[in-house]
């Protein structure tokens, strides 16, 4: 659907750039028709670290990439004191670039990455994803997802008495949303608290 969205844009109505897409695995599967068709396509919010250098110079982005993200997210981990971590990440363009990132800032830092789970975000169930994360006795537990999944993620880790009132648990700029905690539970908010990430931002300028 994005592929045929895109080729009217280019090829129908002719335009002389492109706001978005928004999802990185979107982007990548566009970059090389970008690439082509020369066509400049910048978006606010494609930011898995593959996506760096791709569409020959006609493919932009506002949002920091996830090889940045990484190491600010493992900052805050460790600044934490958490030195053992699992992650738990989409398997897609987004939480494998960022869950690599992460990964290497944490061994930079330090810290052992206990174990790397990458799941289906479109599975119904989530229960042997969570329960390989948490086997492998972390004190922190990342999770790289969008608002939907990483609630059903974060809900399951609570099913399995490990939430965030029992295990540090941060998160990044995917699961950033105003309604992520009704998400989760929309008869009690305060199961998502506790829960720390980060997200990209532009500079504070004075």
């Amino acid at each position: 659907m994005a592929a045929t969205s895109y080729a009217k844009l280019v090829n129908t109505d002719k335009v002389d750039a492109i706001i978005g897409p928004a999802p990185s695995g979107v982007a990548a599967k566009l970059l090389e028709s970008i690439g082509t068709d020369k066509v400049p396509t910048c978006s606010g919010s494609a930011t898995a670290a593959n996506l760096s250098g791709g569409g020959k110079g006609y493919f932009f982005r506002t949002a920091p990439g996830d090889d940045l993200q990484g190491p600010a997210l493992a900052n805050l981990i460790t600044g934490d004191g958490k030195t053992k971590v699992a992650v738990l990440a989409r398997n897609d363009d987004y939480g494998k670039g960022f869950s690599e990132s992460l990964d290497k800032a944490l061994k930079d830092s330090g810290a052992q990455v206990t174990q790397t789970v990458l799941y289906n975000p479109d599975a119904s169930n989530f229960d042997a994803d969570v329960q390989k994360a948490l086997d492998s006795n972390p004190d922190a537990v990342a999770v790289i997802g969008f608002n939907d999944d990483g609630a059903k993620i974060i809900s399951t880790m609570i099913g399995q008495g490990a939430g965030p009132s029992k295990m540090a648990i941060y998160t990044a700029d995917g699961m950033q949303s105003s309604g992520f905690a009704k998400t989760v539970d929309p008869n009690d908010l305060s199961k998502v608290a506790g829960i720390k990430g980060t997200a990209p931002a532009a500079a504070d300028r004075k």
